[in-house]
């Protein structure tokens, strides 16, 4: 878990190089059909690579719910185990996760109550169903938090200005062609598509599109930090001393895996070579830090696989 343009996906697709990994989205913006570029959804290439779960599950016309990520969430993990492979996680629903590890009723009721009609459109009271935990004491949380802001900062805009040249706007064009749309429904409210929408309907033009776009992402970014504060995860800086990058990207924002704003490169022999997965952040996955608290939860992949 992580705020927006830490590199999230980029280390899952590093680690499924070194482990036989499954990746669980946690994304409420994913599970939209059609709204690939401005959630940064996997390429045609990684999907194939590494198989992905609770993507493209419904229209943009319909809402989803943390009780149904939670079942749903909970099922993926149990197939994947099954197949004697490890579930991985990835993403920045702050909510899905605290359901998922603590259950819904651990929020505050206020809290509680915005953050799910924010995200479904739905009342609190229709979600009562996800208030007990969905097997998070079988689950090891890590989180990654960038320390240094302004460098955050100029990924999201980086990864906003690579939207934007991959097609985002046409992208809701051809989404507003399709389905009964409108700016209320939960998936038009998403980042970047809130923008857009008003863009198309010359509300604001392509300066004060980028713009704002970008400050919403920051804002984002900005309440994801408040949430991993909250949670139990043991948190890494994606950035080493003396790095520009993530070490597991590479520097060539522009092109795809596009609208992420991070191309990952091919690691060397081992994933230790140029441009392969960063050794502090692979490394925890083999050995706990000396002051990573485990609570008796498996620290490695092999153990958490068992």
């Amino acid at each position: 878990m992580g705020p927006t343009a830490s590199g999230k996906s980029a280390l899952a697709l590093a680690l499924a190089e070194r482990f036989p990994v499954e990746i669980v989205s946690v994304d409420s913006a994913q599970v939209y059909r059609g709204m690939d570029i401005g959630t940064a959804k996997p390429d045609r290439g990684d999907a194939r690579r590494v198989p992905h779960h609770l993507i493209d599950l419904i229209e943009p016309t319909d809402a989803y719910s943390a009780a149904r990520f939670c079942t749903e969430a909970t099922d993926a993990v149990a197939a994947i185990r099954a197949r004697g492979r490890l579930p991985l996680l990835v993403g920045g629903t702050m909510l899905y996760f605290k359901a998922l590890l603590e259950g819904l009723s651990a929020l505050p009721q206020a809290q509680r109550a915005l953050e799910v009609h924010a995200l479904t459109g739905s009342p609190l009271s229709a979600l009562q169903g996800a208030a007990a935990p969905a097997g998070g004491d079988a689950i090891l949380a890590l989180a990654l938090v960038p320390g240094d802001r302004a460098r955050l900062h100029a990924d999201i805009a980086a990864r906003f200005d690579a939207m934007l040249a991959a097609g985002l706007v046409d992208e809701l064009r051809a989404l507003r062609a399709a389905h009964r749309l409108d700016p209320a429904l939960p998936a038009m409210r998403c980042v970047g598509y809130r923008q857009a929408w008003q863009y198309l309907d010359g509300a604001i033009d392509r300066a004060a599109l980028r713009a704002t776009g970008i400050a919403a992402t920051r804002q984002l970014a900005k309440r994801q930090f408040t949430w991993l504060r909250a949670l139990p995860a043991p948190a890494f800086d994606p950035w080493t001393a003396g790095r520009s990058r993530p070490p597991w990207s590479s520097a060539d924002a522009g092109r795809r895996r596009g609208a992420a704003g991070l191309t990952r490169r091919r690691p060397g022999r081992h994933g230790r070579g140029p441009g392969g997965p960063g050794r502090a952040i692979i490394r925890c996955f083999h050995r706990p830090h000396r002051r990573q608290r485990t609570h008796g939860r498996p620290h490695t992949l092999r153990q958490a696989l068992g």
